[in-house]
């Protein structure tokens, strides 16, 4: 019997996901079920398309494979609807974290579904395939949902596997060979498991519900070189670790060391991207140091998601002890080494001025090169998608379209659009304030993260005293008729805020720059660039930042003289202009100021504070360009894409 296993993943940079789920099942299948020799494989389908090309693809296939996720399940479950309709008597198969734990509903609004897999899928992928070559009776498959004349069924789990070297290499069983060999216009991105399982059981998270315990499998140490070498072999440059939790064991260490080798040797893979373990470790300090030093991960990502104690209590985070991230991220800050840090809007108990305030004590503790704000959104088997859960915390959502950040548009009818349900309401947070919130994350990425406007903020901040929150507020509430430029980019904020909490896309497309969806921080960016707003921004932005350090701090006001402090903003000012890393000539490659402004940036920025000072004689700085570009295109993707991560948005620079 044929089989076709899909697993659509999103393209991402003209890259492609190799189908990680589905080459472990079938390996694993093939290695161990005697039944292996009644089924062939079709190719694995990988990426997304019509559903009418899904169809001729698949055509002859007596069993459908389906592994959802939040970004393939309406396209899927589309595809699978009318494959059953013109072909009754196939047979089609489930799993993946987007099916329901609790799935008679999802069963019966999907009447096309034979049957319906949960938790790990080895074993129970395996006695589905031979069930249904031999008795068909579906009772005896472990983890398995379906309904049989109009009965709902729902058998036990099957326990976890423990010792996980019983599982089939995906990538050196040679599942994944033909694939690869078969396009080889491709450009791979890998996944790679070097552990299975989460102890943690965060509520907005499925991870933990999905393994159903706190024990935790690790895969064998020679299997996983065989693996890194075999991508390596296979030129596939980038690789996505599905860990939950990298840097948790005693031998990752070694792991990161082990693919650095391997990169020297080799070239490949460029990069490993890793969730970091979710307790504060010596261990995961030294995991994610090696990682840098092989220049395999470009910084360490701190997700901190909140900085209330009573939220992380509401999402049962509780491993995380604040105070020891902020020694990490100070102990990354000395080495040298970038970290980013993860806020999630709308937590259960999160308040307008919570968030405000973890999020400016987060960047005054040392987060100078980038938080990523993400929207909350209501995952299936999450405990905070229980009815109960809701209730308790006033949770109210939104249904809209799923779109990528720096993916590409795709035309697609209705009922293949992916959708999310975001939160934009719970009983701490108004809906204004949920708008409110949303325009203060995106104003704190366009002016600090982007680095438009970083020197002076964090001068005003760090050496002239102005609390961070203070900053934000008042060029939150600018005078429209005093400063219309910046009144117009606060009223974008919240239209771009309305329009997302009434269910619409949270990134904006652009067909001109690369054809791609931006966050509105780096399409705001890019407008600026495009419509050679900067001289009209400064000029706003120094009289604001003057007026606020006035009215926020007078002592220092006092101390310097009112002359002073314009001249230290004006300055400030110029200089973060003067380095911003825009297409173009660079009009200067030196400038001078009058105040030690680079010097007391850099400090600021690395965790100390110099004093300002006056020179008499002027400070000069010469400019240190990052990169060339050949076109603007090549700019808007390796600066404000690929660059935001990386400090990109402003070149260098040292003092003569």
């Amino acid at each position: 019997m044929d089989v076709s296993f899909l697993q659509i993943n999103n393209s991402f940079a003209g890259q492609n996901y190799l189908p990680y789920s589905a080459a472990i099942l079938t390996s694993y299948f093939k290695t161990f079920s005697p039944a292996a020799n009644e089924y062939s494989f079709k190719p694995f389908i990988y990426k997304r398309d019509s559903v009418n090309n899904l169809l001729s693809v698949s055509e002859g296939s007596k069993v459908i494979v389906l592994s959802l996720y939040a970004w393939n399940s309406r396209l899927s479950l589309s595809f699978a609807k009318t494959y059953k309709s013109l072909h009754p008597d196939s047979f089609i198969i489930v799993g993946g974290p987007s099916v329901p734990d609790d799935s008679e509903s999802f069963l019966r609004s999907n009447p096309f579904i034979d049957i319906a897999l949960h938790n790990e899928g080895e074993v129970a992928f395996k006695k589905t395939l031979e069930i249904y070559a031999s008795s068909k009776d579906f009772t005896l498959v472990p983890s398995a949902s379906f309904i049989k004349d109009n009965i709902f069924f729902k058998t036990e789990n099957a326990p976890r596997i423990k010792d996980l070297s019983q599982i089939t290499s995906p990538f050196l069983s040679g599942s994944l060979d033909k694939l690869i060999s078969s396009n080889t216009d491709e450009k791979w991105i890998g996944l790679w498991e070097t552990n299975r399982g989460c102890p943690f059981t965060c509520t907005y998270c499925d991870w933990g519900s999905a393994t159903g315990s706190k024990q935790m499998g690790i895969f064998p140490e020679e299997r996983l070189k065989e693996e890194m070498e075999w991508f390596s072999h296979h030129s596939i440059e980038y690789i996505f670790c599905c860990d939950a939790n990298f840097g948790m064991f005693k031998r990752d260490p070694e792991l990161a060391r082990m693919v650095g080798v391997i990169k020297e040797k080799t070239g490949f893979p460029h990069a490993l991207s890793v969730q970091n373990t979710k307790n504060s470790t010596e261990r995961s300090y030294e995991t994610q140091k090696i990682l840098c030093d092989y220049g395999l991960n470009k910084g360490v990502t701190l997700s901190m998601q909140t900085l209330s104690d009573d939220v992380l209590k509401n999402i049962k985070r509780s491993n995380i002890k604040l105070n020891s991230y902020f020694e990490l991220q100070k102990r990354f800050i000395k080495d040298g080494v970038p970290t980013y840090s993860d806020l999630i809007l709308a937590l259960p108990g999160e308040t307008y001025a919570s968030f405000l305030s973890g999020m400016c004590n987060l960047i005054e503790s040392g987060q100078h090169s980038r938080i990523q704000f993400n929207n909350l959104s209501i995952l299936p088997n999450a405990e905070m998608a229980k009815e109960s859960y809701r209730k308790q915390f006033g949770i109210k959502t939104v249904i809209s379209d799923i779109v990528n950040m720096h993916g590409t548009l795709l035309y697609e009818e209705e009922s293949t659009r992916e959708k999310q349900e975001l939160v934009i309401e719970t009983k701490s947070l108004t809906p204004q304030d949920w708008r409110r919130v949303r325009s203060i994350c995106w104003l704190t990425a366009f002016l600090y993260f982007n680095k438009i406007a970083q020197v002076p903020i964090a001068i005003c901040n760090g050496l002239l005293g102005v609390p961070l929150y203070k900053i934000i507020d008042i060029l939150m509430n600018v005078n429209s008729k005093k400063y219309p430029h910046f009144s117009s980019i606060i009223k974008r904020l919240d239209q771009e805020a309305l329009k997302i909490s009434n269910g619409g896309a949270e990134y904006i497309h652009s067909k001109e720059w690369l054809n791609i969806y931006w966050p509105l921080d780096e399409y705001l960016f890019i407008q600026h660039v495009v419509d050679e707003k900067f001289e009209l921004f400064y000029s706003e932005l120094k009289k604001i930042l003057t007026e606020t350090v006035k009215e926020s701090n007078p002592e220092i006001n006092s101390f310097y003289g009112e002359d002073s402090i314009y001249e230290i903003i004006q300055e400030s000012c110029y200089l973060n202009n003067w380095l911003l890393n825009i297409p173009g000539e660079i009009s200067k490659n030196e400038i001078q100021t009058s105040w030690n402004i680079g010097e007391a940036y850099i400090s600021r920025i690395n965790g100390r504070f110099n004093e300002l000072s006056k020179n008499v004689t002027k400070n000069k700085y010469r400019l240190i360009k990052k990169g060339n570009f050949d076109s603007f295109d090549s700019w808007l993707q390796n600066v404000v894409w690929y660059g935001n991560k990386r400090g990109d948005y402003l070149n260098n620079f040292e003092s003569i």
